[in-house]
């Protein structure tokens, strides 16, 4: 041990810092459940409240063990229109967020099911009443209701928007989401489509 110390101040010294050996250093113990990890999990979890009647912007019920888990990087509400990719999916990449022209939140997959450009700056149109993102690279359409893609005559970017048009679609992942009275968005981690399908093989 005594050795191990020895070469442990030696590399220090050599790296040209100091190394104060006989100082106890004392490790803070670990903060409380509130504390966010960086993934955009939080750690604590809320029970769901017994009897009386469930707001609608409750937490109640939105706990880990459900797949629900909070967007604690989504630090301000969005305006109509915003889009913004914070937290990890199960897959890890980001929930691209984004509050609907009506006023919803909606959570998707990040990238274009088709040519896989993110879709953080990409433009929304409503046809037919349902809202649409458009990946301004390929010119693809999704629907942000159930990310089925949808006839779109965008063109897409000039230079490569004619050979990724010819890509096999996929639809985008679209997640469901619930925004609590004070901003919070809590996302649910199982898709809606794989969902539904999980409902309906019971």
């Amino acid at each position: 041990m005594a050795r191990l110390a020895l070469v442990v101040a030696a590399c220090a010294l050599a790296l040209g810092g100091s190394l104060q050996l006989n100082k106890p250093t004392t490790v803070a113990p670990r903060a409380a459940a509130k504390t966010a990890l960086g993934a955009g999990f939080g750690t604590d979890v809320r029970k769901a409240k017994k009897g009386g009647k469930k707001s609608r912007s409750s937490a109640a019920g939105l706990t880990t063990d459900n797949g629900w888990v909070p967007l604690v990087e989504l630090e301000c509400s969005l305006e109509a229109g915003e889009a913004r990719a914070v937290g990890r999916s199960i897959t890890g990449k980001p929930y691209l967020v984004r509050r609907k022209q009506d006023g919803d939140v909606v959570a998707t997959s990040c990238e274009c099911g088709r040519c896989e450009y993110p879709l953080t700056k990409s433009e929304t149109q409503v046809v037919d009443g349902v809202e649409q993102v458009l990946c301004e690279m390929c010119g693809a359409a999704y629907s942000l209701d159930d990310g089925a893609g949808v006839a779109s005559e965008a063109k897409g970017n000039p230079l490569f928007g004619a050979l990724l048009r010819n890509k096999p679609d996929k639809p985008l992942s679209v997640y469901p989401t619930k925004e609590l009275d004070g901003g919070a968005v809590y996302v649910n981690i199982t898709p809606k489509s794989r969902k539904a399908a999980a409902i309906d093989a019971m």
